[in-house]
């Protein structure tokens, strides 16, 4: 008997000789546990914010983008009012007796006759010392000389807004030169 009470005291010497080391791996694993279920915590509350985040995407339909104003109401109004005056100053011009708008390719220069190719066929008009040429540079500014008849050649697209005269021609009150300096 007396050898296992020896065996027993050697064994428990042998403890508590190792019972320091024991208490510090059990520190570490306590300390380890902890920080475990801290992110676990932190991981499973992620996902608990992304469900909700997902769900209300999905049933409130909302891209969690800004709403951005459509153009609707106040602006729409604003700028159909606009358009709609400017169309009103257009159509008085040209539902004067004898006015027209013809949109099209200059095809000819001779002298201060213009031919243009319209959808609606070939037009001529002519153009004279009062005739502006706004966007042409200089000759497009009141009071100076015009200039912007140098502008019409052959294959430039132009608008011009003309008026029959007294011996029946067309007369070119006002020819733009899209693309050009001065474009609005």
């Amino acid at each position: 008997m007396d050898e296992k009470r020896e065996a027993q005291a050697g064994e428990e010497e042998a403890g508590a000789a190792g019972s320091g080391k024991r208490g510090e791996d059990a520190g570490r694993r306590n300390r380890n546990k902890t920080v475990l279920l801290a992110v676990g915590a932190a991981v499973l509350a992620v996902l608990i914010v992304g469900a909700f985040f997902a769900l209300g995407y999905c049933v409130g339909g909302h891209s969690g983008q800004p709403e951005r104003p459509a153009l609707g109401g106040e602006l729409r109004e604003k700028v159909q009012g606009r358009l709609q005056a400017r169309r009103e100053n257009a159509r008085g011009f040209v539902e004067d007796e004898g006015t027209d708008i013809f949109k099209g390719s200059v095809t000819s220069v001779e002298g201060s006759k213009v031919t243009v190719e319209t959808p609606h066929g070939t037009e001529t008009f002519v153009v004279g010392d009062a005739t502006r040429y706004p966007g042409a540079g200089p000759g497009g500014e009141a009071g100076v000389e015009n200039s912007g008849a140098a502008e019409l050649t052959p294959g430039k697209n132009i608008t011009a807004m003309v008026r029959k005269g007294a011996d029946g021609s067309w007369e070119a009150q006002v020819v733009r030169v899209p693309g050009e300096r001065g474009k609005r």
